[in-house]
């Protein structure tokens, strides 16, 4: 639901919502941030799973792009 001050103040003027009510549903953003629980191991797993998925991706693209441009007869890369 959006609403805005015009809005949030016509209901209060016409009586539809009290000061007690509007003050219950509103919360301190500050205090909601600062009193919220950490949540470190999920952000660390999130990013580290986030990380494999990537790195295994990319691992396996090189490897196709890496056989498709292979020189026959040559191993490594120096083929001294």
């Amino acid at each position: 639901l959006d609403i805005d001050a015009k809005t949030l103040q016509a209901l209060v003027r016409d009586g539809k919502l009290s000061m007690d009510q509007l003050r219950a549903k509103l919360s301190d953003g500050n205090s909601a941030l600062f009193d919220a629980a950490p949540r470190g191991i999920e952000v660390y797993l999130a990013v580290t799973g986030l990380y494999f998925v990537s790195a295994f991706a990319i691992n396996r693209a090189m490897l196709f792009v890496e056989n498709r441009v292979r020189v026959p007869g040559m191993i490594g890369g120096g083929g001294h």
